[in-house]
């Protein structure tokens, strides 16, 4: 079963061919299993043109979908396996047979890169791949950085402290930012802990404790398990428990600053983010009870859960009956820009895979008020200044959760200093003239 919808203001459309990339539509597609009963994406490319995940991991049959034509085929990994990365070319990384590969869209079958472990990510043009070797018992991993050297790979061990209690089962790299600078991933296999390598000017890579400084400033974290990074290396999301409850989070790599989410009001605290942005836009879920998951999207500079069905109606589209009836859905990952969303939800035979592709998509600006005239062009953004050539009567900045950061003092001046403001995504709200005007601006 296949199907691909364009969606427009809210009103479906049965379509076939190619992928609608025209401003105001939005596509949805979804492709239940071709081999086995489930079809489950777990990854979304960089710009989200590719999606990738597993019909079935035990006999090693892999799902690669190009989400601009539609087009969804397994890959067959010659034996049990896990897709952990793809990239714009539609690259795989991931494992088969308890050693890391990678799948180029050209090749008859995965291509070993180690003897033994798993390969979690690369750089944009693949010419670093991150993951971890596996020695002996499967219980004590060591994390590795491999460089393709013709026909073979060079490999580099990171560094980790020897302290038995942290690092008794070895750590983890999970994967590297796009220009190759940041890699993330956790310590000590079974407790949950964050930490970075970092690029310094000679091209090694430090290790960071990020959960050491955290755990030091907040007795109550007892363990922050990544999941995913942005592309551009700024932000990492996944779960921090708190004893026995957990919460979606947003790591900020460039600014050390660690946020939690908030959970549903009424829902047990069981979040975990999937995916992030380049701007912080995190897909996430919530599982309040057993076998239940509830989709939700973290909006770039706000610390809410929106459920995905409000999230899509900003920009005018509704959910899909499938998936708002399911009682699980996984948004397992999002594109840079925030527009393309992959996931799978429970069906009546099995999981389905599904994606999301929003081309004029809007963030919430009528969250702020109801009474507003949408304008991009009063005014533009330059080096963090905000310019308004012809002026108006009065300004105020909102986070995408409509708090205000930012109000005029003086309702004359043409230009405004917004230096102070985090990086993310604001709404301008301006008077003028006896009018509301509003646009988004991103920092």
């Amino acid at each position: 079963m296949r199907k691909l919808f364009t969606l427009l203001a809210a009103n479906m459309l049965i379509v076939s061919g190619l992928f609608a990339q025209e401003s105001g539509e939005a596509t949805f597609a979804e492709q239940a299993g071709k081999v086995s009963v489930n079809s489950q994406v777990t990854r979304v490319s960089p710009s989200g043109k590719y999606i990738a995940g597993q019909e079935d991991s035990e006999s090693g049959i892999m799902l690669l979908w190009d989400t601009e034509n539609n087009d969804y085929r397994t890959v067959d990994f010659k034996g049990a396996g896990q897709i952990w990365y793809v990239t714009d070319n539609g690259t795989l990384l991931g494992q088969a047979n308890k050693r890391p590969v990678i799948f180029r869209t050209d090749d008859e079958e995965p291509v070993y890169i180690d003897t033994t472990g798993q390969a979690f990510g690369c750089n944009a043009d693949e010419t670093i791949l991150v993951g971890i070797a596996d020695y002996g018992d499967g219980m004590y991993v060591t994390p590795k950085v491999w460089r393709p050297d013709g026909e073979t790979f060079t490999v580099e061990v990171l560094d980790y402290p020897a302290d038995d209690q942290n690092f008794e089962n070895g750590a983890f790299a999970k994967g590297i930012s796009g220009d190759g600078k940041l890699i993330w991933g956790t310590y000590a296999a079974y407790s949950y802990s964050m930490v970075v390598w970092r690029a310094d000017e000679a091209g090694d890579y430090v290790l960071d404790d990020v959960t050491k400084r955290l755990m030091a400033q907040d007795a109550a974290i007892t363990g922050i398990e990544p999941e995913y990074m942005s592309p551009n290396g700024k932000y990492i999301t996944g779960i921090c428990y708190k004893g026995f409850d957990g919460y979606v989070f947003r790591y900020d790599t460039e600014a050390d600053k660690f946020e939690l989410i908030a959970t549903p009001a009424n829902e047990n605290p069981s979040a975990r983010g999937w995916g992030v942005a380049d701007d912080g836009t995190i897909v996430s879920t919530n599982e309040p009870q057993m076998m239940t998951r509830v989709p939700y999207i973290v909006r770039s500079g706000s610390d809410v859960m929106v459920p995905f069905a409000e999230w899509l109606s900003y920009s005018d589209v509704d959910i899909e009956d499938n998936i708002s009836n399911s009682m699980s859905v996984t948004l397992s990952g999002i594109s840079r820009d925030g527009k393309t969303i992959g996931g799978y939800y429970l069906g009546a035979s099995g999981y389905v895979s599904f994606f999301y592709h929003i081309p004029d998509l809007q963030l919430g600006i009528g969250q702020v008020t109801d009474d507003i005239e949408r304008d991009d062009n009063f005014c533009y953004l330059s080096d963090r200044q905000l310019y308004i050539p012809e002026g108006c009567d009065a300004l105020c900045i909102y986070t995408m959760a409509g708090l205000p950061v930012y109000t005029a003092t003086d309702n004359t001046a043409t230009v405004h200093n917004l230096s102070r403001l985090a990086n993310g995504i604001y709404v301008v709200k301006a008077e003028k003239g006896g009018k509301s005007l509003v646009t988004k601006i991103a920092l």
